[in-house]
């Protein structure tokens, strides 16, 4: 979910801006820059976060934070507001990112190499998809705010699976 929704949304958001707002191709491209450099940038950050307090808790906050990203955003907003979401967002993303590579070596201590390739892969998977889904959303529904629904739902069931690995991993 923070791999494949970070890569997705760099790709994806320039569109967003440029058909919802009506941006230029330059604003929206900068504005999703803005975005991912920010979650970028902070990424190390998710990493420290998991070291100090817990990779679990970490990435369950960065999902949580993402989860309200994506409801707020199918109520398409005024652009000022959308724009500083999706900035705090993709920070929450890029958190997330660092909080699940401090948790694989963790859970795979001797498959690190599969377990990284596996992350990575389903990444670039979410990464090419979350741009697909939300384009035929808005063709079929003439609004991206199903396809924020939509996301946030796929966000939410991540969350929910993570606690429950949480508590089977504990039993």
């Amino acid at each position: 979910m923070t791999f494949g929704g970070f890569v997705g949304l760099s790709t994806f958001l320039p569109q967003f801006f440029h058909n919802q707002y009506q941006l230029t191709a330059i604003d929206a491209g900068n504005l999703a820059a803005a975005a991912a450099f920010t979650g970028s940038t902070l990424r190390p950050l998710g990493g420290y976060l998991a070291d100090k307090l817990g990779g679990v808790r970490t990435l369950t906050v960065a999902l949580a934070a993402v989860f309200v990203l994506y409801a707020l955003a199918s109520l398409l907003l005024p652009i000022g507001f959308t724009a500083m979401l999706f900035i705090i967002g993709m920070t929450f993303l890029g958190i997330g990112n660092g909080a699940v590579f401090q948790l694989v070596p963790q859970r795979f201590r001797t498959e690190i190499g599969v377990a990284t390739g596996l992350v990575g892969a389903f990444g670039g998977i979410g990464g090419f998809l979350l741009p697909i889904l939300m384009g035929y959303i808005n063709l079929s529904f003439h609004s991206y705010t199903t396809g924020w629904v939509v996301l946030a739902d796929f966000v939410f069931i991540a969350l929910v699976v993570l606690r429950i690995l949480v508590i089977v991993d504990s039993d």
